[in-house]
């Protein structure tokens, strides 16, 4: 493959996946905290591997630097350039568990110059402190922490941030938690809450120790 494929290239080959979050959500939670997900195709006779589109070259870039090698529920990521140039070039099936067409999700969180702006100053390679944003207002940061223990996550601490009580830090028991944590928690909307943002609880990772 030549130099400037390389760098021009947006579709991913994710490996060791864990069963746990080997579906297209998942993925796209994980995937989506370094860039845009366009599409994603799980294959079929390898359900630990998926093909992630991304929106721009630099998302993969991003997604690359990040995510290959880092440790999720035991498994260490393998993340590489795909041969394969888009995963838009046919329809996706909306019944298909194994693949989804992102590309109009509101869930983009590089939706616009601002958010890209700010997202991408404080990337980092995940933490075991995880900023959880948009919570109901009668949520607590205990009830965020034990809303993460009945999902089966071990939370050390959690603490209120912001002004308003409405983000919480979490601390998980390590980075690969977090991880895992950010791929099942974030927009997570149990339906006896109300949130301001229809997705649910926002989160990403924190440099904060």
């Amino acid at each position: 493959m030549g130099r400037g494929n390389q760098s021009g290239c947006v579709v991913l080959l994710v490996s060791n996946i864990p069963d746990e979050i080997a579906k297209v959500d998942n993925i796209f939670n994980m995937i989506g905290m370094y860039g845009d997900v366009l599409a994603i195709k799980i294959l079929r006779n390898k359900r630990d591997c998926c093909l992630v589109q991304m929106a721009k070259p630099h998302h993969a870039q991003q997604v690359r630097n990040f995510l290959d090698q880092a440790k999720v529920g035991g498994n260490k990521l393998c993340v590489s350039n795909s041969h394969v140039e888009s995963l838009l070039n046919k329809r996706i099936a909306e019944d298909d568990e194994l693949q989804m067409d992102f590309s109009n999700s509101r869930n983009h969180r590089y939706r616009n110059h601002q958010m890209a702006a700010k997202l991408t100053k404080n990337l980092g390679p995940p933490s075991s402190t995880l900023h959880v944003a948009n919570l109901p207002e009668e949520l607590t940061p205990n009830d965020v922490k034990d809303m993460f223990i009945e999902k089966g996550f071990t939370v050390k601490e959690s603490k209120e941030c912001g002004t308003n009580g409405t983000m919480a830090f979490l601390t998980m028991a390590s980075p690969d938690e977090a991880l895992m944590a950010l791929a099942v928690m974030h927009n997570y909307a149990p339906e006896e809450y109300k949130f301001k943002n229809t997705a649910g609880l926002c989160v990403s990772f924190s440099s904060k120790k």
